[in-house]
């Protein structure tokens, strides 16, 4: 059975964040980032985690449709001229940095 779109809450970025994974594993900016599959299959979920949780869930909305097995659907969106806070980014960066490979 399928939801109506909710705004996520803390416990439900993670989900979030493995279906955003699976979306843009073949996207091309992220083949070009990550052009190992198996480094791309590591990094997208700890990637998207933090980006949502630590900048768009502050600034904007993330709305997702809940499935059978959990997230089916994420909507995201930051209003015009929204910049993520300077400690928001120095807090994401223990999940953020790992992901990319530094």
């Amino acid at each position: 059975m399928i939801s109506n779109p909710r705004s996520v809450t803390d416990a439900d970025i993670s989900a979030c964040a493995a279906l955003l994974a699976a979306a843009f594993f073949d996207d091309p900016v992220h083949s070009f980032i990550w052009p190992d599959p198996a480094a791309r299959r590591r990094a997208l979920p700890p990637f998207f985690d933090a980006s949502l949780r630590f900048d768009h869930v502050l600034g904007g909305e993330v709305q997702m449709i809940d499935g059978s097995d959990g997230a089916a659907g994420v909507a995201l969106w930051d209003p015009p001229g929204w910049r993520q806070p300077t400690s928001a980014l120095v807090s994401s960066l223990p999940r953020l940095l790992p992901a990319v490979g530094w």
